[in-house]
């Protein structure tokens, strides 16, 4: 199968009262997992807006991408890789069409805590619903990373890096976190496969 794997950065946590400054999106095709992570499909936008409101903490994480916004309103052109809010669903739907992907249907995203945060900021985008819209169902890769019997909430991106043997430092950086979505789900596309293989009488006796 192939999903997309989403990150935001926001201004803060209010979709209603913040904003979108970071907008990333690679495309995953579970049947081609040897594919380098860094080589797979993706769009990465800055977004731009005329006044930017969020809260201190979400505003100092994105420090750096606050100043290459800063910078770029200072060119004449702007680059390629930014644009207003108004483009991004826009943008997205041109990178999907370039890749196949079919946006008559829902499509299947994946993200660390996608759902409940980065999905209601997508859903007040122009344009979404109608150039394209995201399943409810959608893959979370704290799940596959929880301690049920030591944990008392969900882990953390940090901590189901950790557990994967990968590095713990979290960029904050959309592209670098929607990346790091595809390598903690990878590791469970060949476990779901052989059990989906299994004979019917294998699977009633487990």
């Amino acid at each position: 199968m192939r999903y997309l794997s989403i990150d935001l950065e926001t201004s803060g946590t209010d979709p209603d009262q913040s904003q979108i400054l970071e907008f990333a999106a690679v495309l995953e095709n579970t049947r081609q997992p040897l594919l380098p992570v860094e080589e797979l499909p993706c769009l990465r936008l800055a977004v731009h807006h005329p006044l930017i409101s969020g809260t201190v903490g979400a505003l100092a994480i994105n420090a750096r991408l606050l100043q290459e916004l800063s910078d770029a309103r200072q060119k004449t052109n702007m680059p390629p890789d930014h644009c207003l809010p108004e483009e991004v669903l826009v943008r997205f739907a041109e990178f999907l069409d370039a890749q196949g992907v079919n946006r008559k249907k829902a499509l299947v995203a994946a993200g660390k805590n996608f759902a409940t945060f980065d999905l209601p900021f997508l859903q007040r985008l122009p344009g979404y619903g109608e150039l394209l819209w995201i399943s409810n169902a959608v893959l979370d890769p704290a799940l596959l990373y929880l301690n049920w019997q030591k944990d008392s909430k969900l882990p953390n991106m940090a901590s189901c890096k950790r557990r994967a043997g990968l590095p713990e430092e979290v960029s904050h950086q959309a592209l670098d976190d929607a990346r790091d979505v595809v390598r903690l789900l990878r590791p469970f596309y060949s476990k779901a496969a052989a059990e989906a293989e299994q004979p019917d009488a294998e699977k009633e006796e487990d």
